[in-house]
């Protein structure tokens, strides 16, 4: 189950990061090539127009400093993949902090963790077995928070008030849980639990690529219609001008 929540994830996210490569590798190709090339071209009281100043800083900046944000980038990513393997429940916080992200490795965690609860539970296994042997398919922060509710049930919670007493789980999980409590099955209300984040996961994830897309979009076509009237129109203007071009 693990695999195939987080094979939809990455399959829906696919075309959003091809999009962000191709836009990266197109910004450095045009601020590398094409804009040293167009500057030559360009009429005097051209160079002193916002939009081109803008564009031919943002150039400037991309040509020299594309290796310095390549190594930075770098290091960033060493720093976190130690941090992720040093401290794996403070990184596991973190994202779980992280907007738009954090919701969605939240509904992740809790349908993994319900739905082997659901499994345990099923086969006659006790609940606080169950909820050990759940702790371990789950990420490192998640799995502290459903240690923190296994020693609240030991000390005489419900398993509902204990799940409530971490502050980790949504208020929906703990009333759901309430009346699984109250009818005794807990292993079809887990199964519940399971079924009902399961689909907000997958809601989630749609809906981040359905953003992701147009947004990627909208910047390219910004992107163009810059480059368009900080360079060529000004070109294409000059050239009219003296004659080249016909109007």
């Amino acid at each position: 189950l693990s695999g195939e929540l987080k094979g939809k994830c990455l399959g829906a996210l696919v075309y959003p990061a091809c999009m962000f490569f191709f836009l990266l590798a197109a910004l450095l190709y045009v601020s590398q090539a094409v804009v040293p090339q167009l500057v030559p071209l360009l009429p005097s009281e051209a160079m002193q127009a916002p939009l081109t100043r803008v564009m031919l800083g943002l150039s400037a900046s991309v040509r020299s400093g594309w290796p310095v944000l390549l190594t930075a980038a770098g290091i960033l990513g060493m720093a976190c993949a130690l941090w992720a393997r040093r401290d794996p429940g403070s990184w596991d916080e973190f994202l779980a902090h992280i907007p738009f992200l954090g919701p969605v490795r939240r509904d992740l965690q809790i349908s993994l963790l319900f739905f082997d609860l659901f499994i345990l539970l099923k086969s006659g296994i006790p609940l606080d077995t169950a909820m050990a042997e759940a702790a371990s398919s789950v990420d490192a922060f998640t799995g502290t928070q459903v240690g923190r509710a296994h020693e609240y049930l030991a000390g005489g919670h419900t398993f509902s008030a204990a799940l409530a007493e971490t502050g980790y789980f949504p208020q929906l999980v703990v009333e759901t849980l309430r009346l699984g409590e109250e009818m005794g099955r807990y292993d079809d209300y887990c199964e519940r639990v399971f079924k009902l984040y399961y689909r907000s996961f997958e809601q989630r994830v749609l809906r981040m690529a359905a953003a992701l897309q147009p947004l990627m979009l909208v910047f390219c076509a910004l992107f163009i219609a810059a480059m368009a009237l900080a360079f060529l129109k000004p070109i294409y203007a000059n050239l009219t001008q003296i004659g080249v071009l016909k109007p």
